[in-house]
């Protein structure tokens, strides 16, 4: 009789020591690993419009691109290509007493992860002539801009 207790009880602890053996090799799909990008991580931007002073508003919007991707710890958090958008902080029009003028601030870009990172940089043009009459101010479209990160991000990869 303890023989046979011996291998029912046997029987009932195989399939759980298997059980939970083949439970803990499976991945955990519902985690996901974030990546922290730091306060001032440089971003490389393209302008991809052109800006002048004869169109533009202060409070208008425009939009750039990621020029390179950027990498923290060998992974991508921001790709090439990615979207980002800046603001128009002032605009004088320009005529031929005064040159035009145009200054703007980078606001965000956009993450692998589909969530806005914060940035800190600046653009402007102006619209000096010769002999010192103005004229419009004009930023061409694929201008480098070269900005940080504002404000320290996690990203979901």
């Amino acid at each position: 009789m303890f023989r046979s207790a011996m291998r029912v009880s046997s029987l009932f602890v195989t399939p759980l020591v298997f059980a939970s053996f083949n439970y803990a090799q499976q991945p955990n799909l519902g985690s996901s690993t974030s990546v922290k990008v730091e306060l001032k991580t440089p971003v490389r931007l393209v302008l991809d419009q052109a800006l002048s002073s004869k169109t533009l508003k202060s409070g208008d919007t425009f939009q750039l691109v990621v020029a390179e991707d950027v990498l923290v710890n060998g992974k991508v958090v921001v790709a090439k290509g990615s979207p980002a958008t800046g603001r128009i902080t002032q605009v004088v029009k320009g005529n031929i007493n005064q040159p035009g003028k145009i200054e703007g601030t980078v606001d965000s870009v956009r993450a692998v992860d589909g969530h806005n990172i914060p940035l800190d940089g600046n653009i402007s043009g102006n619209g000096a002539g010769m002999w010192g009459r103005g004229k419009p101010a004009k930023i061409e479209k694929g201008q480098f801009i070269n900005c940080v990160v504002a404000k320290e991000t996690e990203v979901k990869m």
